[in-house]
């Protein structure tokens, strides 16, 4: 319903409330279609934030209609609780840092395809590790530098001080990053076999759900997260 309101069938005071209700619904898809009503017809509720709903204060804020999320909601927690219920909740925000709203969208991206496409579910992963792996260093000096975007420098390194102090993350990164080898959405070719890649198997997903749980319970475990 909330699609349906447009300039031409209602005036620009009732086409307001409408949003004004709509970001504090209770329902989140109604919420969220306020939201994006609101960007649609240049509209931003005026008064107190805190009542909205999280996701459409969410939407606005990356639609650049906010500047800022006045939330606690963690788009990551509440995308890796719907992939699997067993990944424990954790502190990403500070965790992140200056890329905390990258990986959030990652993560996002990563759950939806999921559902739908497990091969582009494997690339947007390895973007997420490529970025976890890089906050790791950053929390922990002890174990050397890295350079974000160079995953493989982190996977092929069986013996380097990440995977030895980080043995759980570091075998996440790492199966993720071979099944990318063979996935279609990265290369033509398998550049380990040099046969043509291919559609990655859902049965992938329990994998990926495993070691995301055991990644996250580790880096949890020593404070990092």
């Amino acid at each position: 319903m909330i699609e349906a309101v447009v300039p031409t069938s209602f005036g620009t005071t009732i086409i307001e409330q409408i949003i004004k209700e709509g970001v504090i619904d209770k329902g989140c898809d109604a919420a969220l279609s306020a939201g994006w009503k609101g960007f649609e017809v240049a509209h931003l509720p005026t008064g107190n934030r805190k009542a909205w709903k999280k996701a459409p204060e969410l939407l606005m804020r990356e639609l650049g209609m906010i500047t800022r999320s006045t939330s606690v909601y963690c788009g990551i927690n509440h995308a890796f609780s719907k992939f699997d219920s067993r990944i424990p909740k954790a502190k990403w925000k500070g965790f992140f840092g200056a890329y905390y709203s990258q990986a959030e969208l990652q993560s996002v991206e990563t759950v939806a395809a999921s559902g739908v496409n497990i091969t582009g579910f494997v690339n947007y992963l390895d973007v997420f590790n490529d970025l976890l792996i890089d906050a790791v260093h950053k929390a922990d000096p002890s174990i050397g530098g890295y350079t974000l975007g160079k995953i493989g420098s982190a996977v092929h390194a069986p013996t380097g001080r990440f995977a030895i102090k980080y043995p759980r993350s570091y075998t996440l990164a790492k199966e993720v990053h071979d099944y990318r080898y063979e996935s279609m959405a990265s290369h033509p070719l398998n550049r380990k076999t040099g046969k043509p890649t291919k559609r990655i198997s859902y049965k992938f997903l329990s994998v990926a759900k495993r070691l995301l749980v055991e990644c996250i319970k580790e880096l949890k475990a020593v404070g990092l997260l």
